[in-house]
């Protein structure tokens, strides 16, 4: 997905946008207790592969023959044990019932203060009251079994868990498009009025075409179109702020400096009301002189559509048309010859022509 946006100061360019990957897989066994295994995607932050080593897993099961869900897991840990997932007490398969499970992870272990886990009636899993802006900046990921069943005396499979980032992620790329001897310093790139602070509900995963995030004092599924809200009230302005990979960084012209990705929640925004905002510096360098050509704050405004399970790339090429600089221009033009002047007309005789030798 490409799309370009122009502002006064600067062009940016949306470059990529992609769903996550599944990478890894864990232990498959046969069992009569039931067991886990995990999916996760590669490309997170926080959550990766290598360090992907523990979620928290709710689950129920009705017995043959009955609508009553029976609680089974509420939040237990399974970690990771060499190439295998454990738990402890474990639980044991219970013929002829069906079984459904859900768990989450965040990178480091714990929720966003005042966030919670519901399993609500014993079918789905909710996070409520999840923040996400520069003050919280944490990756959620989520895996959902909607059913399991009959299941089985013996021989039942180890439960594959297929985690999904349930956030989306920004990131921006600063191309430096100065002539050669311009060099380019970014600082202070804020994203403003952002929403940050929503309900995920868990009976809408893996769903693209319905919001699965919701507005906190949502009371359902029914409320799908209650949009997530900026804390602490409407009126706040909350922002997220991408930060360099290298925060020193001079971009030399042709160069470019690439932050990293910052967590956003999901969501269609209607009105072009998201700021962008980066300080930026501009040095021209000849021989041993260096001369500051340009220090300035540079906005824009965009109306973004950020999806679940998307990375999106945002390429800002900086130039001096761009950037709002005045350039030197020139025009050139040519006056015609003169016309022939009558009274400079030169009448010669051949005849007195010297001779040639």
């Amino acid at each position: 997905m490409k799309k370009v946006l122009l502002f006064s100061a600067a062009m940016l360019a949306l470059s990529s946008c992609s769903n996550t990957d599944v990478l890894e897989e864990g232990n498959i066994q046969q069992t009569n207790a039931i067991g886990f295994q995990t999916l996760v995607n590669k490309e997170s932050r926080a959550i990766t592969v290598d360090n992907f080593d523990q979620f928290l897993v709710y689950g129920s099961y009705k017995v043959a023959g009955s609508e009553v869900s029976m609680q089974l897991f509420n939040g237990i840990p399974v970690t990771k044990s060499g190439s295998s997932w454990t738990y402890t007490d474990t639980r044991y398969w219970i013929e002829g019932s069906t079984y459904t499970f859900s768990a989450y992870a965040v990178d480091d272990d714990a929720l966003p203060s005042g966030a919670n886990a519901n399993f609500r009636d014993s079918k789905y899993l909710n996070i409520t009251n999840f923040r996400c802006d520069e003050s919280v900046q944490k990756d959620l990921v989520y895996a959902r079994i909607a059913s399991y069943g009959p299941a089985l005396a013996t021989g039942n499979p180890v439960q594959s868990l297929n985690f999904k980032h349930v956030l989306a992620r920004i990131q921006f790329k600063f191309e430096n498009q100065f002539p050669a001897d311009y060099n380019v310093k970014v600082a202070d790139l804020e994203v403003i009025n952002v929403r940050n602070y929503g309900n995920f509900y868990g009976s809408q995963f893996p769903s693209e075409t319905v919001n699965c995030w919701v507005k906190p004092d949502g009371q359902g599924i029914t409320d799908e179109y209650t949009v997530p809200t900026r804390y602490p009230n409407d009126q706040a302005k909350p922002t997220v702020k991408p930060a360099l990979l290298d925060a020193n960084a001079t971009i030399a012209s042709g160069s470019s400096a690439t932050t990293d990705f910052a967590y956003v929640i999901p969501y269609k925004y209607s009105d072009a009301n998201v700021k962008i905002s980066f300080h930026i510096f501009v040095t021209r360098t000849v021989g041993t002189e260096t001369v500051n050509v340009f220090d300035k704050v540079l906005t824009a405004s965009i109306c973004p559509e950020w999806k679940m399970s998307h990375s999106y790339c945002y390429t800002i090429g900086l130039s001096g048309n761009s950037s709002g600089l005045d350039p030197i221009v020139f025009s050139g033009s040519v006056e015609d010859w003169n016309p022939v002047d009558e009274d400079e007309k030169v009448n010669i005789d051949a005849g007195r022509l010297p001779a040639q030798d």
